[in-house]
């Protein structure tokens, strides 16, 4: 499926809202316990990780899980160093 197609249909609606809302203490202690102050992110080895600690409740593949983790990158675009990418 097409990741912009995917995210406007399945992931932005009211119901999913209403799922992360009602976990969101949950998710924000998974996310904090894999970052810091200077690290704000998880890389895709520490997302399998999770994965693997929630084995048996979370219905994902090791192989689905990379292209979850590359559909969920935000990309960044810094137009002060190459001034010419936005182009």
């Amino acid at each position: 499926m097409n990741g912009e197609t995917f995210r406007r249909f399945q992931c932005y609606n009211v119901k999913v809202n209403d799922i992360l809302q009602k976990n969101e203490s949950q998710i924000k202690k998974v996310y904090d316990s894999f970052t810091h102050n200077k690290k704000k992110y998880i890389t895709l080895q520490e997302c399998r990780e999770i994965l693997t600690k929630c084995e048996g409740k979370i219905n994902v593949s090791q192989m689905q899980c990379g292209v979850i983790f590359a559909e969920s990158m935000q990309t960044l675009v810094d137009t002060i160093i190459d001034q010419k990418r936005p182009d």
